[in-house]
């Protein structure tokens, strides 16, 4: 049964949270290049246009994955505490990494009908290309970590210059009511 669905636009202000996790780069940075070693094979799809990106379910195959994943789930709880007031636990649902050589970049998307991304900075050259989100860019750091509300639309350029090593995730929230019963995967 088809149901007449009507589309109306409203003009909101949705947050893009922003954090730097710098304590551990270097050691990430080689995790993520043996890991690419180890999968050589690059997983493509639609939007992603990236020399090699990792499967999508990186912290389930490789547990030294699982330190970003928990810091990701803790990030995501205090912004859901701190911010919207949840009182409850995220789950990583897919996580995946990504290298990026120049003129690389990604297609406007975004990863509806996760509840948040997360994008993380691990190792970025001065000359990157920006990442945009919704009608902002905003120039990339090492460490930078930006979560936001996953049905955001958001692209990386293609016209930058310089490479960059990225690790990026979605989360679905956890109600308190099933604490423990439910886990995503």
């Amino acid at each position: 049964m088809s149901t007449n669905v009507e589309l109306l636009k409203v003009e909101v202000e949705l947050p893009v949270f922003q954090t730097m996790w710098t304590e551990r780069l270097d050691e990430f940075k080689q995790i993520i290049l043996d890991h690419k070693k180890e999968f050589p094979n690059s997983y493509t799809d639609s939007n992603v246009n990236a020399s090699w990106r990792s499967a999508w379910n990186l912290h389930q195959v490789d547990p030294k994955f699982d330190p970003i994943a928990k810091y990701f789930q803790d990030l995501a709880e205090s912004v859901g505490n701190q911010y919207f007031h949840t009182n409850g636990m995220f789950d990583v649902i897919n996580m995946w990494a990504m290298t990026y050589g120049p003129k690389e970049g990604t297609k406007y998307h975004s990863h509806f009908p996760s509840c948040l991304s997360v994008i993380f900075y691990i190792d970025v050259e001065d000359n990157a290309a920006p990442i945009c989100i919704g009608n902002s860019c905003r120039p990339v750091e090492n460490g930078l970590v930006l979560i936001f509300d996953a049905s955001i639309p958001h692209w990386v350029p293609d016209d930058g210059d310089g490479k960059r090593i990225v690790l990026a995730a979605n989360l679905d929230f956890v109600p308190s009511q099933i604490r423990g019963t439910w886990k995503a995967y």
